[in-house]
C-alpha cells in the first residue's frame, strides 16, 4: 500500500522537481537498518511494539481450551504451548517486515474462523500490546495496553513461513 502511494505521489509531483521527490523519500514508515520497523497497526500499539527491545513469542493451541483451564495458562483464550523472549533485533525486524508485507498484501480476504497458532506480546514503559495471529483465517487480533481487543487487522498466510522459521529457531513447536 505504501509503495503504491509513493508511486502515485512520485508521478503526481514529478513536475515540481527533485526537491519534492527527495522529501517524499524521507517519509517512509520504515527506519534504517538499526531502527525498528513500525507495524502497520493503530497507535499506541504501533509505537509500543516499535519501542520494545524484547518480544515474547508464543506458540498457541488453536483449539478452544477445556472448561476449567487455568486462565494463567491462556493467551487471550488459547492455551500457550510454549513461549520464549527474543531480543535479537534482526529476528524482530524480520517478523515486523513479514507481518507488514502480509498486511499490505491483503485486499480484504478473510475466513470465518480464528485459530491462532502464533502470539506476540511486548511491553514497554508505555504499556503492553499483544498480537494473536491466525494465518489460516488471515486475521490478527491486536490487544491494547488495557488488555482489550482494539483492532482486527487482515494479513495473508505468506508471513507464516518467516514466523515458523524464527519460532523453530527459538525452540517453539507450532501446532498442526
Amino acid at each position: 500500500m505504501l509503495n503504491a502511494l509513493m508511486q502515485f505521489l512520485t508521478k503526481s509531483l514529478a513536475p515540481l522537481g527533485g526537491a519534492a521527490l527527495l522529501l517524499l523519500g524521507s517519509c517512509s514508515t520504515e527506519s534504517g537498518p538499526e531502527g525498528p520497523v513500525p507495524l502497520l497497526i493503530q497507535e499506541p500499539a504501533r509505537s509500543i511494539a516499535a519501542n520494545a527491545d524484547t518480544w515474547m513469542l508464543l506458540a498457541l493451541d488453536p483449539s478452544f481450551p477445556e472448561e476449567g483451564t487455568d486462565p494463567d495458562t491462556l493467551f487471550h483464550g488459547h492455551a500457550i504451548l510454549g513461549a520464549v523472549n527474543v531480543s535479537d533485533a534482526d529476528a524482530i525486524r524480520r517478523l515486523s517486515e513479514a507481518l507488514n508485507q502480509g498486511i499490505e498484501a491483503n485486499d480484504g480476504m478473510v475466513a470465518g474462523c480464528f485459530n491462532p497458532r502464533h502470539g506476540i506480546s511486548v511491553a514497554t514503559d508505555e504499556g503492553s500490546v499483544d498480537l494473536s495471529i491466525c494465518f489460516e483465517c488471515l486475521q490478527i487480533y491486536v490487544y491494547g495496553p488495557g488488555g482489550e481487543r482494539v483492532e482486527t487487522v487482515l494479513t495473508m498466510s505468506e508471513p507464516s513461513s518467516v514466523f515458523n522459521g524464527i519460532y523453530r529457531d527459538a525452540g517453539l513447536t507450532i501446532a498442526k
